[in-house]
């Protein structure tokens, strides 16, 4: 009996009696429900698991693989041995420690995976951060990659390949979010509470899914095209762990089927740039992951935090239709909850200090589950009322009615949540969030009030006949509408309009042919960076780039002009196209450093594999040979296809 984890009675030192790696001491199983246990042995073997008056055995198949279930247990604080045995009773290995609870998957990407430790909050709590009823299970911090689903489980080195205590040691290691969450339902819930922590930072919802499911969806075909950055090994992409399905095949798949009451999940940033997808994504990633337990458990999903910097985003919104993905994909779907923390955020910071918001409210929607007298959730739009110059909207979810509450978000990071200087502030009295339009789709700021315990009015002296309505629709919204329960609103549009371009993607057309209006050919610049190839696509000559930008040269303009360039690109492959082009606004013009060029419009490939054209106007041309000798360079992620760029000009002096 030298080992806390195990003890042989006996061994011939031909037998065998494995259990799986999530099973050790001071482990949770979860209550109310199935929970399978199971291991290896040699093949033919009977095994024996005992576990609270329960007693069940089984006979290991011929490659000696072994499970059985435990059924329905009671939650218990007392600790209590498992034990595991072989037919003969010769050898047994006896789990201690071991309480029933509720056990929570808790994935996602860096806003899940980064540890208290990283927080300032961490100082002022780590204090009381011990708790033995709360108990922690981590997979190797940053994921686990595997080209195919497997079973191998890798646990974190710092916590000693065993299931640990709740202590600030070990919280300090483990998710801030989940480290919250567990400690609050623990408290709620009177039950102990084990935490299975499987994520990784900065991976997109692909990487979480089985790769069959993205091969039958032809809306992910960009997923799994060849030129898809995440297949190439990088700085920050070590061993490719990133290519689709890796992160579902080495760091979910291992935990099957171990007993859950759920999950909680916190993703979405890295699959901003295709926010119309995100709703399906989000979707399949529930339906996969509870085909794999094979029952249908809770899965509760963090909504994004307000967040400014995106640079590639030149309207200020593409988080905002993520929200509004991760909010459908929630109300489609059964058993599952959504988490609002519109009011968490961070200007410059995409991973907020508020954690501890996150992991109470997270905490207060699973609590939820088993006790229906207590208020989760958060205010939702039901529907509109328009009356001549003015909007209602009615919600549901509004508890004991709606109210507003002061907002402080930090603009700078490295702060204490609103203790930055010059935070983003929403005053207490004053609703704000709402934007308004009429019949041009224009939004404006519009002013809101509260009329009753449902509903709320919104109205702008700048729009007569208003047509729609949206709440906290911005990257870093703004916004205090709650409900007398303290759940901030979801951000909402009432509107069904088109989800804009957010890079300025411009409107491409099929086609093959040149049209002698398009203008002259631009020359294709002869600049070290630019280099390319001479290529036939489809009967068409053409330049394919050998890295991953291509110039071209025009005659000089020396007046002020528009410039109008046809651009004719083989739609391979879907990372985006972007032009920058040497011009006459202020920035790009009086400077003289080298290379001084202003962004342009980007064209967005689809992966049609046809010849497409895009007309671009350019009202600040200058062309002077200001970019690397050129005048203009297309730009993107991996090699594309250009058969020419033809240009047509306009003086704009008389």
């Amino acid at each position: 009996m030298t080992s806390s984890a195990t003890t042989r009675l006996y061994a011939e030192s031909s037998q065998h009696l494995g259990l799986n790696s999530l099973f050790t001491d001071n482990m949770i199983l979860q209550r109310e429900q199935l929970v399978p246990v199971w291991g290896t042995a040699l093949p033919r073997t009977k095994i024996t698991v005992e576990f609270a008056r329960q007693r069940v055995s089984t006979i290991t198949d011929a490659h000696g693989q072994w499970s059985v279930a435990l059924t329905h247990l009671k939650a218990s604080e007392v600790p209590r041995s498992l034990c595991v045995s072989s037919s003969n009773g010769l050898i047994q290995q006896t789990l201690n420690n071991v309480l029933v609870g509720d056990v929570w998957l808790c994935g996602g990407q860096s806003n899940m995976a980064q540890t208290m430790d990283r927080y300032l909050i961490w100082d002022q709590v780590k204090g009381d951060f011990s708790n033995p009823y709360l108990r922690l299970f981590k997979i190797k911090e940053g994921g686990i990659s595997s080209a195919d689903p497997s079973k191998e489980l890798v646990i974190d080195p710092f916590f000693k390949n065993t299931w640990q205590s709740c202590t600030p040691d070990f919280a300090a290691k483990f998710s801030a979010v989940a480290g919250f969450f567990g400690m609050q339902l623990q408290q709620d819930t009177k039950v102990p509470i084990g935490l299975l922590y499987a994520n990784r930072g900065a991976t997109q919802a692909n990487s979480w899914l089985p790769r069959e499911l993205l091969e039958t969806n032809p809306k992910y075909a960009r997923f799994l095209d060849p030129s898809n950055p995440n297949f190439k090994e990088s700085k920050n992409n070590p061993g490719a762990i990133r290519t689709p399905s890796h992160l579902y095949n080495g760091t979910i798949y291992p935990l099957a089927p171990f007993a859950i009451k759920g999950v909680i999940w916190y993703q979405g940033e890295s699959d901003s740039r295709w926010a119309q997808l995100y709703a399906d994504l989000q979707t399949d990633i529930i339906t996969s992951w509870r085909a794999l337990w094979g029952y249908e458990f809770p899965f509760l999903v963090v909504q994004l935090a307000p967040h400014a910097v995106v640079p590639w985003d030149q309207l200020g919104e593409a988080r905002a239709w993520v929200r509004d993905a991760q909010y459908q994909s929630v109300k489609a779907m059964q058993n599952a909850g959504l988490v609002v923390i519109t009011d968490a955020g961070e200007g410059q910071d995409i991973h907020p200090q508020a954690k501890e918001i996150v992991g109470h409210r997270l905490a207060t929607l699973a609590a939820s589950l088993d006790d229906p007298t207590i208020e989760a959730g958060c205010p939702k739009f039901e529907k509109m009322l328009v009356k001549q110059d003015r909007i209602f909207l009615r919600f549901t979810d509004v508890g004991d009615g709606l109210e507003t509450r002061r907002v402080a978000m930090n603009r700078a990071a490295g702060f204490l949540p609103g203790q930055g200087p010059e935070p983003a502030i929403a005053e207490v009295g004053t609703l704000t969030g709402f934007t308004i339009c009429g019949e041009d789709q224009v939004f404006v700021p519009a002013l809101a009030r509260i009329i009753s315990q449902y509903t709320v009015e919104v109205f702008s002296p700048h729009v007569s006949v208003p047509v729609a309505v949206r709440y906290g629709w911005a990257n870093f919204p703004l916004c205090n509408l709650y409900n007398v329960n303290g759940m901030p609103a979801s951000p909402f549009r009432t509107d069904a309009f088109p989800m804009p371009s957010f890079t300025g993607s411009v409107t491409t057309s099929p086609s093959s042919n040149i049209v002698s209006d398009w203008g002259s050919p631009m020359q294709v610049g002869n600049v070290g960076d630019g280099a390319y190839e001479e290529v036939v696509v489809d009967g068409q000559s053409a330049f394919k780039t050998e890295g991953l930008f291509l110039y071209f040269v025009a005659p000089e303009i020396t007046k002020p002009a528009t410039a109008t360039i046809v651009v004719q690109y083989h739609d391979s492959g879907y990372d985006p196209i972007r032009m920058l082009y040497d011009s006459t606004s202020d920035e790009v013009y009086n400077g003289n450093a080298h290379g001084a060029w202003k962004p342009g419009p980007v064209i967005q490939r689809d992966g049609t594999g046809r010849w497409k054209t895009v007309e671009i106007q350019l009202p600040d041309a200058r062309f002077s040979k200001a970019c690397n000798g050129a005048d203009l360079r297309l730009q993107s992620t991996s090699s594309f296809t250009i058969s020419d760029v033809y240009l047509k000009t306009q003086s704009l002096l008389n």
